[in-house]
């Protein structure tokens, strides 16, 4: 991995309709609502899936043996590529259709939930 000089991404806690008026001002970066006033700041060149690519390519796995969680609109890539994609119970329908199964909140004890239903635990 390389060392980088500056933040990959930051967390942003603002008004939504603050921040959906200025975003365009910033093309450089992706704005993803975590909730209705958070959100995930991130350059386009940098997102969970490459990530996960580099350790997989290290580790030399396969994305058939990755499980991953996710309930926001920047994980789908991610839950589409793992062999098991699962959604937590507070995603929102456009997240939740590219996951493999949908578990209960992170509150609620979802991933558990998940590796239970998968046989893990």
């Amino acid at each position: 991995f390389k060392t980088v000089e500056a933040p990959m991404g930051i967390f942003l806690v603002g008004d939504q309709q603050v921040v959906r008026e200025n975003a365009h001002r910033f093309p450089e970066f992706t704005f993803s609502p975590v909730k209705s006033d958070c959100y995930d700041v991130y350059g386009h060149d940098v997102n969970k899936t490459k990530i996960i690519e580099e350790v997989l390519r290290r580790l030399k796995i396969r994305w058939e043996q990755v499980m991953a969680f996710g309930d926001g609109e920047n994980d789908t890539d991610m839950l589409r590529k793992a062999g098991y994609g699962v959604a937590m119970g507070n995603a929102k329908s456009n997240v939740r259709k590219f996951a493999d199964f949908v578990t209960k909140d992170v509150d609620e004890g979802g991933i558990a939930f998940a590796l239970k239903h998968y046989k893990i635990l």
